[in-house]
């Protein structure tokens, strides 16, 4: 009987963080991210566990963890964000690392829990059209304080890996501490395919030739997909 080779692609990190940022916080097989509760299981018990769940262990030997750039405090209250603070970032310049974006184009969904954008320091691409799924890093939470909505990107034609989440509902003030290098999302692909992950340090001016290309007013990126998908038949 004749096994095939399962595919490989390659995903490439590109960042122009200063150094050291691509060498201390990486996004990385998630098997090299598994959380300590599970590291704490005995591998000699008896009984069953998680150490032994093929939905557990087959979904981290796909997946890339991504671990959060910057240390984020969020102080909030109802759905309004009243501060936000993040390391070594000036107040000024805080925009250019987490934004909001206006309720009405989630339609009423999510009250009472506040939008946030947290814009990532990676630019992602591939070399083949493959969907990925983005998801809540949900494996490593401790708390239940905010959710990230899940999603399925194709870096191919898609460079950008902001995560948007909803705050926990809080009538009073409340203040959420995000810490650098814990994983906040996990990347899957929806393909039965092997991953090399490469990371690469760019120039600005290689960055921005990296952003996504818009030349539509609406759905520029299903559009861009098509095209794609189109000029490779």
């Amino acid at each position: 009987m004749k096994f095939l080779r399962k595919q490989r692609i390659e995903l490439c990190f590109h960042t122009c963080e200063q150094r050291p940022f691509s060498d201390i916080l990486p996004p990385e097989k998630a098997t090299l991210h598994y959380p300590q509760w599970f590291k704490n299981i005995s591998p000699k018990t008896q009984q069953p566990s998680m150490r032994a769940c093929p939905g557990y262990i087959d979904f981290f030997k796909k997946s890339i963890a991504v671990p959060l750039w910057r240390d984020y405090e969020i102080t909030y209250s109802g759905n309004r964000i009243n501060d936000i603070q993040i390391a070594g970032v000036h107040p000024d310049e805080v925009y250019h690392y987490a934004q909001q974006h206006h309720p009405e184009q989630w339609g009423g969904g999510f009250p009472n829990q506040p939008h946030l954008k947290l814009m990532s320091p990676w630019l992602i691409t591939c070399n083949t059209t493959t969907p990925f799924l983005i998801s809540e890093a949900s494996w490593h939470k401790t708390a239940n304080d905010y959710i990230i909505p899940q999603g399925v990107v194709d870096f191919k034609v898609n460079t950008g890996s902001h995560v948007n989440m909803f705050l926990s509902p809080s009538a009073q003030q409340k203040t959420l501490m995000l810490e650098a290098g814990n994983p906040i999302v996990y990347i899957t692909p929806l393909d039965d395919i092997e991953v090399d992950i490469k990371i690469k340090d760019v120039s600005v001016d290689e960055w921005r030739r990296l952003l996504n290309y818009r030349f539509s007013f609406k759905n520029n990126y299903k559009k861009t997909l098509n095209l794609f998908r189109k000029n490779i038949q």
